[in-house]
């Protein structure tokens, strides 16, 4: 799937249509590369009541609350993420800009042989990953 298309099934809010609308080619390139761990790592993305907030961990289909959330993005003016616990070598952060750095270390951590994930974020379970457009029927079309 190349970039358009990835980031047509985070187009399922209106608020974060117009985000995405609002980012430059460098954002939205490091921004896929960012879906793209997580969503191959098997781990949800998922909107939620937030206006410019997308969040990331485990969900599943049809339930309110997450299983856990790793972390979350905004993107009101800048791409911000928050890493809330320490994955691995990665380290929590909070509303910092996404950078190249944080992306890359992400990366390096989801796909090492040692993942130090929460036990309720197991990864290798036998479904992939959802897409925030999988995850509609949970909180509606806004």
């Amino acid at each position: 799937m190349n970039d358009d298309e990835l980031l047509a099934r985070f187009k399922t809010k209106n608020e974060f249509v117009q985000v995405i609308s609002s980012w430059t080619s460098l954002e939205k390139a490091r921004f896929c590369s960012l879906a793209r761990i997580i969503h191959d790592a098997r781990l949800d993305w998922w909107h939620v009541d937030m206006v410019h907030e997308i969040r990331f961990g485990r969900k599943e289909k049809g339930h309110a609350k997450a299983v856990r959330t790793l972390g979350r993005l905004t993107g009101d003016k800048y791409q911000k993420i928050t890493i809330p616990i320490q994955l691995g070598d990665v380290e929590t952060v909070d509303r910092v800009l996404l950078t190249d750095a944080i992306v890359n270390s992400l990366k390096a951590q989801m796909t090492s042989g040692q993942r130090s994930l929460p036990h309720n974020c197991v990864l290798g379970i036998a479904r992939e990953g959802n897409w925030p457009d999988e995850m509609i029927t949970e909180w509606g079309a806004k």
